[in-house]
């Protein structure tokens, strides 16, 4: 994975020319970090209902909010219905419960990742709950958000890591799971727009009657950066570089957050997010991560 930072403006020192970041950029402690510190953490989800008939979307993006404290592990996690703590953090295994509900690390820190790398201030990450006696799954990227002030209004970016995505049939008949993919987000700051592609799968796991995936890339273009998010966008789902409507109409909901900050380029260190495209014939949606 790398990650390339341009700007338009040299300054006079010959600087990169970031006319939005802070003069002095406070630390940033990563998500391993051991010192006696807090960091608030934020994110971004998608939260499911799990029904008889197969998982249906409740309220499609969600944002996370929560806390880590570096030196005892102790980690929370709110998706604004449900709050798991866990004051011991992470096992071995990349778990966290509560006593009730558990959480998980799905990066190379956990046990069964959907994502191969391990990020500097971001976790993919899912957890279940019960919600008046309806079972609720949350999965999607949280960490260390970027400062707003530290985000450029100025340059391009490109970030490189990893995508995970899932098609389902509205009748359940043909679900495929997509892993080991790349993710290719590109930022242009001083429009402040983010592109992505999720593409390039090379484990696809499939259930149900179908035995060829629907789908082999995900596209969106356009998201709006506010702050140190970003959402909305323009999104398609392609095969084999033609743009393919497996969902019929449908409504698209998408969003996603910078983590960290990299004084080498005075910008965001990482980035990730998430897209649920909900139709009348399926649903696709996908989570990803870059550096």
């Amino acid at each position: 994975m790398y990650k390339v930072f341009t700007t338009w403006a040299l300054a006079v020192s010959g600087a990169l020319g970031l006319s939005a970041c802070s003069a002095t950029i406070p630390q940033y402690e990563t998500i391993s970090s051991t010192a006696a510190t807090t960091s608030t953490l934020g994110g971004t989800a998608l939260r499911f209902s799990l029904t008889g008939a197969g998982d249906v979307a409740t309220s499609g993006v969600t944002g996370i909010t929560g806390s880590v404290t570096h030196n005892t592990g102790s980690i929370s996690i709110d998706d604004g219905i449900y709050l798991l703590v866990d004051p011991n953090g992470f096992d071995a295994n990349g778990q966290v419960t509560d006593g009730v509900n558990t959480g998980r690390r799905i990066d190379g820190a956990g046990i069964n990742p959907v994502f191969s790398n391990v990020y500097d201030y971001v976790i993919p990450f899912e957890y279940s709950y019960s919600n008046g006696g309806t079972s609720m799954s949350v999965g999607g990227t949280a960490g260390i958000v970027t400062r707003t002030a530290d985000v450029p209004t100025a340059g391009t970016a490109q970030y490189t890591g990893e995508a995970f995505a899932r098609t389902t049939s509205s009748d359940g008949l043909t679900d495929f799971f997509y892993f080991g993919g790349i993710s290719i987000v590109d930022v242009d700051f001083a429009a402040g727009s983010v592109d992505v592609t999720m593409g390039l799968f090379t484990d696809i796991q499939q259930t149900g009657t179908s035995t060829v995936a629907p789908i082999d890339a995900i596209s969106g273009t356009g998201m709006a950066i506010v702050g140190a998010s970003f959402t909305g966008g323009t999104w398609a789902t392609l095969k084999n570089g033609v743009i393919v409507n497996i969902t019929g109409a449908a409504s698209v909901v998408a969003g996603g957050n910078f983590y960290g900050y990299d004084a080498s380029i005075s910008a965001p260190d990482e980035v990730g997010g998430v897209i649920l495209i909900n139709g009348v014939s399926g649903r696709v949606y996908g989570i990803y991560i870059a550096d």
